[in-house]
């Protein structure tokens, strides 16, 4: 079981819609989520929805707020706020391993030192 995790919104909403939401669980200690790819898995009142407020309620997932606004800035273009806000956080929460499924983000990750995979990775 590899430590911590931090994953953008399609994985989650990927994963949830499959029934497979638990493998984070299974597979990682912890799981975070910033709060911009949050918002875009859980802004439609639905199964998903409901299936993620129930694993942040149980404490299975954190969602957190991304500091440097300014590198925030500087890297949206080709990546979605929740994609680059993932980067960011892995680096300053400490984090290595990051859930991406977009294939220009995963290579900027990649390029950030990061170890990432995707919904199929899980």
């Amino acid at each position: 079981m590899n430590d911590k995790v931090i994953c953008n919104a399609s994985p989650l909403i990927f994963l949830s819609q499959l029934g497979r939401l638990h493998l984070l669980n299974d597979l990682f200690k912890e799981t975070f989520v910033p709060y911009s790819a949050w918002d875009e898995a859980v802004r439609k009142p639905n199964d998903v929805s409901i299936a993620l407020n129930k694993m942040r309620s149980s404490n299975k997932l954190s969602v957190f707020t991304v500091s440097n606004k300014t590198a925030v800035s500087a890297m949206i273009g080709r990546l979605h706020l929740g994609e680059v806000e993932v980067i960011i956080g892995a680096g300053e929460l400490g984090i290595p391993n990051v859930i991406l499924d977009d294939g220009y983000a995963r290579n900027k990750a990649k390029q950030m030192g990061l170890n990432v995979t995707g919904t199929l990775g899980i």
